[in-house]
């Protein structure tokens, strides 16, 4: 025990984002790992906090959408394609993970009529599931769940061949919560191309713990939440990313 003891504070020492846990409110004694339900609170954000209530808000009112609020969300969009190495204007930054993945599924199914399912595996969010399992239903197509019973880690070659079966948009995890198992998203984004189907990644789970490279990738479309391992605090904003030359395909179920 002693000896892994000491390997972890070796890699942790060499690590070039050691210095960032100053940045963090860690309690004393605790070795948290929670990350994947909510990320530490940066020591800096009480002040931003306050500075909003006290100024933006209580001082300022209304002219704080001008002044400040209403360019929020681009300046948010550019820093999270910087994590995802994309466009700036291939993200959209607002609205939660489950709102987003209903959007981007109702905007794919509208744009293609030879979708007749929707496949995910056992090992995807809950939430998402039931989305889909709901779109399904409202647009009266087959929803199907590839089940790996008790395993944690899926079966890609199974995964590849229920996917084979189908036209289907194919709904993921990139990292899966109960495991961490990372999924080989370039190597499905490329089989999902030669089969005629869609995959939309969630990456919840991923973004700001592992890197990510949607142009290298061949990343079409995926979502995620900011308050994980981005650290954007309980109700943070959530993320739309469609690649650009889809983007011309789709258009918003919500207009406005």
């Amino acid at each position: 025990m002693e000896k892994l003891r000491e390997i972890a504070k070796k890699l942790d020492s060499s690590d070039k984002l050691s210095d960032f846990r100053k940045k963090f409110i860690i309690p004393n004694d605790l070795i948290y790992f929670d990350g994947n339900s909510l990320g530490p609170l940066s020591k800096n954000t009480a002040d931003i906090l306050n500075e909003t209530i006290h100024n933006d808000w209580g001082k300022n009112l209304i002219s704080s959408w001008n002044k400040k609020w209403i360019n929020l969300p681009n300046e948010i969009s550019t820093k999270i394609s910087l994590i995802l190495k994309c466009d700036d204007n291939e993200v959209y930054v607002g609205g939660s993970t489950s709102n987003n993945l209903y959007k981007i599924l109702k905007s794919i199914l509208d744009a293609n009529n030879e979708i007749d399912s929707i496949l995910t595996d056992s090992l995807n969010f809950p939430s998402d599931i039931y989305i889909c399992q709901g779109i399904s239903k409202d647009y009266n197509i087959e929803f199907k769940i590839l089940n790996y019973k008790k395993k944690y880690t899926p079966d890609i070659h199974k995964l590849e061949s229920f996917i084979k079966m189908k036209k289907s948009i194919v709904v993921l995890s990139h990292v899966a919560y109960k495991s961490s198992y990372r999924y080989p998203i370039k190597r499905l984004n490329k089989f999902c191309e030669k089969n005629e189907s869609i995959v939309v990644w969630d990456l919840s789970h991923s973004i700001g713990a592992i890197d990510i490279d949607m142009k290298q990738d061949q990343t079409k479309y995926a979502i995620g939440c900011t308050y994980k391992f981005l650290n954007g605090g309980p109700g943070s904003p959530a993320f739309i990313y469609v690649k650009k030359d889809q983007i011309k395909n789709l258009k918003s179920p919500i207009k406005g």
